[in-house]
């Protein structure tokens, strides 16, 4: 009668992997990932968006916002800035929406329409590329 010896060996490093994937990405790297896409959007707003001072121009902004509900994650804000800190866009949707007697001049949703799914292959990217070094 014949005998045979298998030896697996490798599967610590598996282990380990697949422990690292259980954590999943680091939340910094998730709204960097969020972030990079949101500056895509922003940048189009900047761009469409109609100008006489300039200001709602230099209003708008991309920003990181705490979540009304624990469950929502991570929320992005792209848009003109309210309040203070900076130039003051608090008429932006005037200008997006328009108002009696005035005709609206979209930017904000022309911009999303136009670079959404740039920006979503971006931030895929950047996740998928930090899903691939956690696995190595």
């Amino acid at each position: 009668m014949r005998t045979a010896e298998v030896t697996v060996a490798g599967f610590d490093k598996l282990d380990r992997q697949l422990a690292s994937l259980e954590q999943g990405v680091p939340l910094r790297e998730i709204a960097s990932a969020l972030m990079a896409g949101a500056r895509v959007i922003g940048d189009e707003e900047r761009r469409l968006v109609p100008r006489r001072s300039g200001n709602l121009h230099d209003s708008i902004i991309e920003t990181m916002q705490a979540s009304n509900l624990p469950s929502d994650g991570l929320t992005v804000y792209i848009g003109p800035r309210t309040g203070r800190g900076g130039p003051d866009g608090w008429y932006g949707f005037l200008v997006e929406y328009g108002r009696a007697g005035v005709a609206a001049h979209p930017f904000a949703r022309v911009a999303f329409d136009n670079k959404a799914e740039t920006a979503a292959g971006l931030v895929v990217t950047r996740l998928s590329a930090q899903i691939v070094k956690l696995a190595a």
